[in-house]
């Protein structure tokens, strides 16, 4: 049923992308929807494998202003109708789950239809219907930005179960590796291009965020990518283990460019774990003495950092100098939009108040005692919160029981042997830390974002399912021994 639900949302998307087309692009839009379906109908497999490692490429275009739209929830409405018309005409009208994580996905985007029917029932005024069926691009205050928060989310829930129902372990086996490494060198590209071309302008002329239209976004995916490629060197021989360093330095480089302080705490104290936890006894209490002594020299001349003429130097610094939380606005900011998201929860805990009303009305639920805040408006800066705020708590702790799931399977396969040269405690740690700086943060309120995080679960889950590379799925579990790459 739900399936049903999300091919009539996705066919309205499509419907009001073409009819609110600017003049000159209805004519490439109506042929990229026929290609893209085509594609996807007659070579499902290799289709989705493009879609996803083009995600930062069709964001990249909408943001450096090449395209007046993004791309991808356009690109995917056309992927996902193209792929369900292909299984109902072979007679394969069975999209039951084939495993847990499945079953708590459907969960998860049946709490998020109702979350959107509910918040688009409050809406008022004589056209709402006409701009449901006629309007898209709806702004964050719109009463109906709903659906297009919920577009955002579903569509990465849509893609997981995708990727879960056609892909086998052998084939995410092949293809995983590649479409990543393809995200990464666009990604790279195009931050090269802003921070060298200015194109598009940098924020604040300081800080990249292309192709993700969001500093903190980029940061977030940086910070998976550093992972994935350090384990990338660690499993890898020869040019490949050079042409991972040669991205892990890129990535390493733009990550400090995005200025995310998010970013990096993540990335540091990721390491940091990591370094201690392997270490005997006495050499980590030596590593956790020598981190704990580094942190408090910090503190002790945090007022010359702070005072730097360095914007890099005064940013990265007031992470780690206490003194700094107190006086520093976007912290005690965010603190006040916390609050927020707690009052509405507390308000509304099985419901939420609508996907994509978080930022609309917030303001309702400010304490009155905060007067400095009192006209002060954005996203939570922590997405857990924002989805229990927006969809209730059953929808976030679907949400974690799915992540849950993953990381378990994950986790089992990392004892077997046959996956020694497969970078999956690269991957592992990346999603790890990408959930990390989703604590501080509004990464998946992106479309980019929301494909690229699900469909990497979506390969770990498969993955977990094989007992190797080679391992290919019958309808009683791993079965045979296909080669795998």
């Amino acid at each position: 049923m739900i399936f049903a639900f999300f091919f009539v949302f996705s066919a309205r998307l499509v419907f009001v992308y073409h009819y609110s087309a600017p003049s000159g692009f209805f004519g490439p839009a109506l042929a990229l929807f026929v290609a893209v379906f085509l594609a996807v109908f007659f070579f499902t497999k290799p289709s989705l494998a493009a879609f996803t490692a083009s995600i930062p490429l069709g964001s990249g275009f909408y943001v450096t202003g090449l395209l007046p739209v993004n791309p991808l929830s356009f690109g995917f409405a056309v992927l996902f109708m193209g792929w369900a018309a292909k299984r109902v005409v072979r007679g394969e009208t069975d999209f039951s789950p084939a495993t847990g994580a499945g079953r708590v996905v459907d969960l998860l985007s049946t709490l998020v239809f109702i979350s959107l029917i509910a918040a688009l029932l409050k809406a008022e005024g004589p056209d709402v219907l006409h701009r449901v069926f006629f309007e898209t691009g709806f702004s964050l205050t719109d009463p109906l930005f709903p659906l297009s928060a919920a577009f955002i989310l579903l569509q990465g829930l849509f893609l997981f179960r995708i990727v879960e129902l056609e892909a086998r372990p052998d084939e995410i086996h092949r293809w995983l590796v590649p479409v990543l490494l393809a995200q990464f060198v666009t990604v790279l590209f195009f931050a090269s291009l802003q921070w060298w071309g200015h194109i598009p302008k940098l924020y604040k002329r300081m800080n990249v965020f292309s192709p993700f239209d969001d500093l903190h976004a980029l940061g977030s995916y940086l910070c998976f990518a550093a992972f994935f490629l350090a384990d990338r060197c660690r499993t890898c021989q020869g040019g490949q283990r050079a042409a991972a360093a040669a991205l892990l330095a890129g990535t390493l480089l733009f990550l400090f460019l995005t200025r995310s302080r998010t970013a990096w705490a993540v990335l540091v104290l990721t390491v940091a774990f990591l370094v201690g936890w392997r270490l005997e006894p006495w050499k980590k209490n030596l590593f956790t003495a020598a981190c704990l002594l580094s942190l408090l020299l910090v503190n002790l001349a945090g007022h010359h950092f702070l005072g730097s003429k360095v914007y890099s130097v005064r940013r990265y610094a007031s992470t780690w100098t206490l003194e700094n939380y107190d006086r520093d606005r976007n912290v005690t900011s965010r603190a006040v939009l916390w609050r927020r998201a707690a009052t509405m929860i507390v308000a509304h805990p099985l419901t939420g108040t609508g996907i994509g009303t978080y930022f609309r009305l917030s303001l309702e639920y400010h304490e009155p005692f905060l007067e400095k805040y009192s006209k002060f408006r954005q996203n939570t800066h922590n997405y857990f919160l924002q989805l229990a705020a927006e969809t209730g708590l059953p929808a976030l702790g679907a949400c974690l029981a799915v992540i849950v799931l993953v990381l378990r399977s994950g986790l089992q396969l990392l004892k077997k042997e046959e996956w020694a040269g497969f970078p999956l405690k690269g991957l592992i740690t990346g999603i790890t830390a990408y959930l990390l700086t989703l604590v501080f943060g509004n990464a998946l309120l992106l479309s980019s974002q929301q494909l690229f995080f699900w469909s990497v679960l979506a390969g770990v889950y498969v993955i977990g399912r094989g007992d190797g590379p080679g391992t290919v799925l019958g309808a009683g579990g791993p079965v045979g021994g296909v080669p795998g790459s």
